[in-house]
């Protein structure tokens, strides 16, 4: 603590100007808590070593403005992942296109909101379950807590309430359910929701008993996120279901499929059968009691995905770059993105050297407009910046650093505050060898000069 001032200092606004934006590839070579970081600034058809490394890596291509484009393709015959492309029709007027996969939960069914229409894909393994499924209405999926011990095989289901704690004794097995997401996605904030509707509904519950659990979070969409609970894997398994925006469907088309038969559109109203008709793969089908129709266009009995990169115009609004990855596995190649929602980081072979493409903007200046108080009232106001000080009563107020708050994301300034109160002796002194100069080369000789004349 120093003498005080004998006035108030405000920050009325901060101001940070960065050069005009740039992109790099950053590199991060091996694990743990000390990786080997590097910056690449792109060098097209430049193959650059990674520094005390086995790799490379060489820019083959930029782009300003990419985006990636997912392309279905069928990898075999054999129906690993069967997968329909649906169209919906109204008329000459679409309204639903989509890829259901019937292995994939998160991706096998369709829901239309205006029309309280879900359509969902069914693949049969075998001939009873074929005929069933064409009988059988899908029971509504509930929203609860399924508990399951397997060291006892014990079993339980509980409605979820947030802030309630559930007891199992034969566990002993104790949970607390924390808190529920509806539309469940990590922001800059942390853990929030992109809206109110459920689609993608989270739960996070934490372990009481037995100790030792953190809190974790339980997906509708991914059952197997996060299942195991407690010290092991053994000790207690969870699951979360969620109805989602099924819950709103009042008609339901399930296509019903199998290996080598036709598929077969089962209609459900109400939760009650209302029709069963086999189609064909490529035709469109009048859906009974409707007046829209239905087609599948495509059946992959192995569909995989191929991703392409493509460009829409000249102007950087979502900077790309196409990089070549040289190391002990071969030669791989990625395209990195390096904005949001594409940008993500890209792993070769080993998992040893991760990348990314992103941002590199050097700062220009920083500026502080700052307000001098006395008695709470505004006396002097100045921008400042690096070698323009504010200057009030003998003291300099520098602009010296700058800061962000990694919580709120907003700026602090730093300022170095200069008084030397010898100031005016230097002053003084100043003038007097300017005075002493002018009397040397001006005074002096013309007083020798006087003094001649008069002898």
């Amino acid at each position: 603590p120093g003498k005080p001032l004998g006035f108030a200092l405000r920050l009325d606004k901060f101001v940070l100007e960065k050069y005009g934006p740039d992109y790099s590839v950053y590199v991060q070579v091996g694990g743990g808590s000390k990786p080997k970081e590097f910056r690449f600034d792109p060098k097209p058809g430049v193959r650059q070593k990674v520094r005390r490394t086995s790799y490379a890596i060489e820019v083959v291509e930029q782009a300003q403005n990419a985006y990636p484009h997912f392309a279905a393709v069928n990898k075999s015959s054999q129906p690993h992942n069967p997968a329909i492309e649906l169209e919906l029709r109204d008329g000459a007027e679409p309204f639903g296109a989509a890829w259901l996969e019937a292995k994939k939960k998160d991706r096998s069914s369709f829901f239309d909101k205006p029309r309280g229409l879900r359509v969902s894909y069914v693949w049969c393994s075998t001939e009873e379950s074929y005929a069933s499924q064409q009988q059988s209405v899908d029971e509504p999926v509930r929203e609860q807590l399924v508990v399951t011990i397997p060291k006892t095989g014990v079993q339980k289901e509980f409605e979820v309430k947030v802030g309630q704690e559930i007891t199992i004794p034969e566990g002993p097995v104790r949970l607390k359910i924390l808190r529920y997401e509806p539309d469940f996605v990590i922001g800059h904030e942390g853990v929030t929701s992109r809206s109110a509707e459920p689609n993608n509904p989270a739960l996070q519950v934490e372990a009481l008993e037995p100790a030792g659990g953190r809190p974790q979070w339980l997906f509708a969409k991914m059952p197997d996120f996060g299942m195991t609970h407690g010290g092991q894997a053994k000790d207690v398994q969870l699951r979360y279901t969620h109805p989602g925006q099924d819950a709103q469907a009042k008609e339901h088309l399930k296509i019903v499929h199998a290996h080598e038969r036709p598929p077969v559109l089962v209609v459900a109203r109400d939760q009650k059968l209302f029709a069963c008709v086999p189609f064909k793969v490529g035709e469109a089908l009048q859906v009974p009691g409707a007046a829209y129709t239905l087609k599948v266009a495509t059946f992959y009995p192995d569909k995989g995905e191929v991703m392409e990169v493509r460009t829409r115009s000249e102007a950087p609004t979502s900077p790309a770059a196409r990089v070549k990855v040289f190391g002990p596995r071969g030669e791989r190649e990625f395209w990195l993105f390096a904005l949001e929602p594409f940008a993500h980081p890209a792993a070769y072979d080993d998992g040893q050297l991760h990348l990314v493409y992103a941002e590199t903007r050097e700062d220009k200046d920083y500026k502080s407009t700052l307000t001098v108080l006395e008695n709470g009232q505004p006396v002097l106001n100045k921008t400042i910046e690096v070698n323009d000080p504010l200057t009030y009563k003998g003291y300099a107020f520098y602009q010296a650093r700058y800061a962000q708050n990694p919580e709120t994301g907003k700026f602090q300034t730093g300022l170095q505050v200069v008084r030397d109160p010898g100031l005016p002796v230097i002053y003084v002194g100043f003038t007097l060898l300017v005075l002493g100069v002018v009397f040397a080369l001006y005074v002096k000789p013309f007083l020798k000069v006087g003094e001649r004349v008069s002898e």
